[in-house]
């Protein structure tokens, strides 16, 4: 595996902890506000049972979603990377994208390019 020169590490994980039969727009992770900046954004999730996640790109007003990208997940977990550019005070977030039942989790963890 190369290394990148200057790569900035991780930062801490952004989760909610597992959820046990979420709703549909059960918040599983949530970075709170951002800096502005480039950030490749990982996100692990998974579910015991087969379930619909989304990540969103939220405004910094936390009331609309600026990018979203559903993924369809289980009984299983994977690794997704993703690239935002934020402006000061927006999020990134993974929450259910319909109803569950079984168990699901997600963290975030981000770090600037």
């Amino acid at each position: 595996m190369a290394v990148i020169a200057n790569q900035q590490p991780w930062r801490a994980s952004y989760t909610e902890g597992a959820q046990n039969n979420p709703a549909d727009n059960t918040v599983l992770a949530d970075t709170s506000t951002l800096g502005p900046g480039t950030y490749e954004v990982r996100v692990l999730a998974g579910a015991d049972a087969a379930a619909v996640i989304d990540v969103e790109h939220r405004n910094a007003a936390n009331d609309g979603t600026d990018f979203a990208h559903r993924m369809y997940v289980g009984p299983t977990s994977g690794m997704y990377l993703f690239a935002f550019t934020v402006t000061a005070g927006e999020r990134i977030r993974v929450l259910m994208g319909g109803t569950l039942t079984g168990n699901a989790a997600a963290s975030i963890q981000i770090r600037e390019l």
